[in-house]
């Protein structure tokens, strides 16, 4: 049976292993951001904060260390039902820091269990303005030792939908370099 093909970006499944229980930093996508956020996309800080003091945040390329991963945005009073964040516009998120946090993602190939312990990199995509998610999926085609690569591949997920061996397995990783790392140089 084929695998579904539902990116999600990054959902976190829990830090060190442990289950997770829904620990997030709130934090601004301020209006200077003109591209959209959807819930799964990875952000950094930019080194500033709010005026009531929450950090905010960008979109992190998929070369840059990453702060964390949304997991959700507060309400929009002026549209309930808008489950991403539109583009320009200031919303407050919910975010999972990056550090010592495994995620599930889904790869945008073929994987094999070999991968397993290797690296890769994440392809960044737009994500869906229907459900909200992201779009991002992890490189199939990058998988290897490189240790400049963003993403560590730390097991598959067990589940009777998930393949391993065929397009769109997801994966259990971790982030090799978060930005919240110990002994990191500051952002200005």
């Amino acid at each position: 049976m084929a695998n579904p093909d539902t990116p999600m970006g990054f959902r976190p499944v829990g830090p060190s292993g442990g289950a997770y229980t829904g620990q997030t930093q709130r934090c601004l996508i301020p209006s200077s951001l003109t591209t959209a956020a959807f819930i799964g996309d990875t952000v950094k800080t930019g080194g500033s904060a709010s005026s009531d003091g929450y950090p905010t945040m960008t979109l992190a390329a998929a070369t840059d260390p990453c702060y964390g991963v949304i997991t959700s945005f507060d309400a929009n009073p002026d549209n309930l039902s808008l489950p991403y964040r539109a583009g320009s516009t200031a919303r407050y998120c919910q975010v999972a820091l990056a550090e010592n946090g495994y995620f599930e993602a889904q790869f945008d190939g073929v994987s094999e269990a070999a991968d397993v312990g290797m690296n890769t990199i994440y392809v960044v995509a737009d994500g869906s303005t229907a459900t909200g998610l992201s779009g991002y999926e992890l490189s199939a085609a990058d998988v290897s030792t490189a240790a400049g690569d963003e993403i560590q591949i730390v097991a598959f997920v067990d589940r009777p939908d998930n393949d391993l061996t065929l397009t769109n397995a997801n994966a259990i990783v971790k982030f090799n370099d978060p930005q919240t790392k110990v002994g990191r140089t500051g952002v200005s």
